[in-house]
């Protein structure tokens, strides 16, 4: 096992062999986002937890490189969605699990940046070129198969093309293996996945509150919500500090707050140590 504090620990020794040229600044195996986390363990010399899903593609655990890469999209705040892509070394394959919505759903923070108020423009002026055809579209195909080497931005579905037939059947093969093997949660109702996500009810939980403990000049917190994230400060300062490891500071009064991703973030808890 491993902490924050020893992964930042072997990052700063290990600094002048990554910055020296020993490790190639491109790969081109085929990644996945999972893939980076056991990457940097694989780098630094330290075990990889059984349960890290990804391949190292670096270091002395370096693994076979993959043959498939598999992409998911679903709900994104009030856009409804559900996607699915699996990429080899060139082609992309998407399946589209929602033909009947367009690809441009409504998302209000989005929606309010300058270069997507400039799009919405172009869209009701119909100015836009036939390469944006999805951002006009209001329906999607069923499938979608793209040669990312002559078109790295993805406009010309080949799906029904017959040349690329055999290329179609490999990768929708392989969606649908992935699939059997992994399960689906899209095909779930969301009134349902969030009782299995929030058991037994269904009511959001809240991260447990952090405890602090100081002794011989250093700060100790610790969370018994796993996987929690700690940030803490100085009663009398505005910024906050991500804790990653024991601190080493004077006495005083602290306040810490514990979050993880889904729950509730904890109460603020504030303690003076003389």
């Amino acid at each position: 096992q491993w902490s924050m504090g020893i992964l930042k620990e072997e990052l700063a020794n290990n600094y002048t062999k990554l910055s020296n040229g020993l490790l190639p600044e491109i790969s081109e195996n085929t990644i996945s986002f999972v893939d980076y986390a056991p990457t940097i363990l694989s780098v630094l010399d330290l075990e990889i937890p059984g349960y890290m899903e990804g391949v190292p593609f670096l270091g002395n655990q370096k693994g076979e490189p993959r043959k498939y890469i598999y992409a998911f999209r679903d709900r994104m705040d009030p856009a409804y969605e559900t996607k699915r892509a699996v990429r080899d070394h060139r082609f992309k394959y998407i399946r589209n699990y929602r033909p009947d919505l367009p690809y441009i759903g409504f998302i209000p923070y989005r929606d309010r940046m300058l270069m997507m108020k400039e799009i919405l423009v172009k869209m009701e002026e119909g100015t836009l070129g036939p390469d944006q055809w999805q951002f006009t579209a209001k329906h999607k195909p069923l499938e979608e198969l793209y040669d990312t080497q002559n078109d790295p931005h993805e406009i010309h579905n080949l799906a029904a093309d017959p040349a690329y037939l055999d290329k179609l059947n490999e990768l929708r093969d392989a969606h649908l293996d992935f699939n059997h093997k992994y399960g689906d949660l899209c095909r779930m109702d969301e009134r349902e996945l969030i009782k299995v996500l929030w058991p037994p009810d269904g009511e959001q939980p809240t991260t447990d509150d952090p405890v602090m403990k100081w002794s011989d000049g250093v700060l100790m917190i610790t969370c018994a919500t796993e996987g929690a994230s700690i940030a803490y400060r100085a009663a009398n300062s505005s910024r906050w500090q991500l804790y990653v490891s024991p601190v080493e500071t004077e006495k005083a009064t602290y306040e810490c707050q514990a979050i993880r991703l889904g729950f509730k973030p904890s109460d603020i808890v504030e303690q003076t140590f003389n």
